[in-house]
């Protein structure tokens, strides 16, 4: 019971979390198969949540989970075409404080610029 009540704090934490930074308003559906898609949604988000927070406390980091998510929410990815049909795909700078989750994932950071064809 005990353990059941400590998971419920997690829940609501995890809701709170999701919906400050990326700034989540009520979404009001009318079918019932439109409610399911956004639970699912809404439970995947939770679940990759949780896992980044478990990779990132292997790697030992202590840092604050919400400005982590703040400074990948700041990276912008731009696609620009040039004469002759090229096509490039161009990065913001990656701010220091999102780098960890990089790692966590076992990725590395997208290049700055990118040809793409």
């Amino acid at each position: 019971m005990a353990y059941a009540y400590k998971g419920l704090w997690q829940v609501e934490e995890a809701f709170r979390v999701l919906k400050t930074p990326l700034e989540l308003r009520p979404i009001y559906h009318w079918t019932e198969a439109r409610i399911r898609g956004h639970v699912m949604v809404c439970f995947l988000a939770f679940v990759l949540r949780q896992l980044l927070r478990t990779r990132l406390a292997k790697l030992g980091w202590q840092g604050s989970f919400t400005d982590l998510l703040s400074s990948l929410g700041r990276v912008r990815v731009s696609v620009l075409r040039g004469k002759g049909g090229q096509t490039f795909r161009v990065r913001d700078e990656i701010p220091a404080l999102a780098m960890p989750a990089f790692h966590a994932v076992g990725m590395r950071a997208p290049r700055r610029l990118e040809r793409l064809n």
